[in-house]
């Protein structure tokens, strides 16, 4: 993700909270129509359904209940953190959409029968294959949308600007071209600037959605046409204590894991963090040397949790080692064991080394 600095002046609650509204207030903030950037109050679906139509910076807001995996904050630090907005700025990240033949998408966007009852066949070309499937229906996502429905739908996960296109529930058997072939992968990863090409065969009507929401009735016969869109304004928050992240690595060798942690951070470039160890020179502190890495973080009222699975070659010098199953669940804190179940879930199907 690209970013730039923003230090506002001025802000506006997008999605209507009152007490979002008095907190900018409190930090200093002038509120207006078209402020500097938007206030987006609620869970993912929210930040989605904003985030597809503004073009102005978002500040993603976790309200209670919701998941927000997105949020920078939450509604009780929301003052806190639109106080340090004002007097110190922030990060504005760049965060990909994509568009569906004039529909633009945060998340993703899908294709499924009218009713949900039954299978659709379709048509994809993606990257100079065509493809003739039969499936309950074909999600397109970008590297945001690509952790909700296509994760679940058994896609991939991206990090990287990708178009993600993932058939859901197809039949075993499909068309390549005028060959009849085993789907094997029921999933595609297509580079940012190439179009995608969707045409409904049967039957004579689907839906299509956009971050979740029915769009329109798609005939059969139609092309749809998949490609980047211009990118959404997200901004990240800095840490309030810089130096003092919360670092829990875990390095992976022969089947075995390694816990690392302590006050030092790595570099994250796509957190927006650059720590005072990189990658490869945590490596080396631990007497070996790295093959990659994987990052995965979540930002809780303006503070980085962080967890790094590193792959090295060699034998790491740990604090302490020992096979998963050996260690107690104190042993790990709790985005680390994040770590170890995106590890054996997704191992392999992480993308965007």
């Amino acid at each position: 993700m690209q970013g730039m600095e923003l230090k506002p002046r001025s802000c506006w609650v997008a999605t209507g909270e009152r007490e979002a509204a008095e907190a900018a207030e409190k930090a200093g903030l002038e509120l207006k129509p078209d402020a500097d950037f938007l206030v987006v109050c609620g869970g993912d679906g929210t930040f989605a359904s904003v985030a597809s139509r503004e073009d102005r910076p978002l500040l993603f807001v976790r309200k209670k209940g919701s998941v927000g995996a997105l949020a920078q904050t939450s509604m009780p630090a929301l003052e806190e953190d639109l106080r340090r907005i004002a007097e110190e700025g922030c990060r504005v990240a760049e965060m990909m959409r994509i568009e569906c033949s004039g529909v633009v998408a945060f998340s993703d966007v899908y294709v499924t029968h009218r009713t949900g009852e039954r299978s659709i066949r379709y048509r994809v070309e993606v990257e100079g294959r065509e493809y003739t499937v039969t499936g309950s229906g074909v999600i397109f996502s970008t590297p945001q949308g690509s952790s909700g429905y296509t994760s679940s739908a058994g896609g991939p996960q991206v990090k990287i600007p990708r178009i993600v296109v993932t058939h859901i529930c197809p039949y075993k058997l499909s068309k390549l071209g005028d060959k009849v072939v085993k789907l094997e992968e029921r999933w595609h990863i297509a580079h940012p600037d190439s179009t995608v090409k969707f045409t409904l065969l049967h039957p004579s009507e689907a839906s299509l959605h956009a971050d979740g929401k029915l769009v329109r009735v798609v005939k059969a016969g139609e092309e749809l046409t998949v490609r980047r869109a211009k990118p959404a304004k997200v901004m990240v928050l800095k840490p309030r204590e810089p130096g003092k992240v919360l670092l829990a690595a875990v390095v992976e060798s022969e089947g075995s894991f390694a816990a690392v942690k302590g006050g030092r951070g790595i570099e994250l470039p796509s957190a927006g963090y650059r720590g005072l160890e990189s990658a490869e020179e945590l490596a080396s502190r631990l007497g070996c040397s790295l093959v990659g890495y994987r990052e995965f973080y979540h930002v809780e009222q303006g503070a980085y949790h962080v967890a790094c699975l590193l792959e090295v070659s060699g034998t790491p010098k740990p604090q302490f080692w020992a096979s998963p199953r050996e260690l107690p669940p104190s042993a790990f804190t709790r985005w680390s064991w994040r770590v170890l179940y995106e590890y054996y879930r997704w191992k392999g199907r992480v993308i965007g080394e």
